[in-house]
């Protein structure tokens, strides 16, 4: 057997490990980023966006709301 090969699957199984131990954490924090999303939505119906177009934009942003990540990077 390939020592590298088993290295690599060690690993791999060691994160699935880790990412599977940290699932409580992501349902919280999914949660969370649901209702910012969804707040969202609701700000930019209430800006005068239509439904299509609010969903559209959460859909592309995600909880970066427009985008001001790339801001703090200098980005456009």
């Amino acid at each position: 057997m390939d020592p590298n090969n088993l290295l690599k699957r060690l690993d791999m199984e060691m994160g699935i490990k880790e990412v599977g131990s940290m699932l409580p954490e992501f349902i919280m924090a999914a949660k969370v980023m649901s209702k910012q999303m969804f707040e969202y939505y609701k700000a930019l119906l209430e800006a005068g966006f239509t439904e299509d177009q609010a969903l559209l934009l959460v859909a592309e942003h995600g909880i970066d709301i427009g985008r001001m990540s790339n801001l703090n990077q200098g980005g456009d």
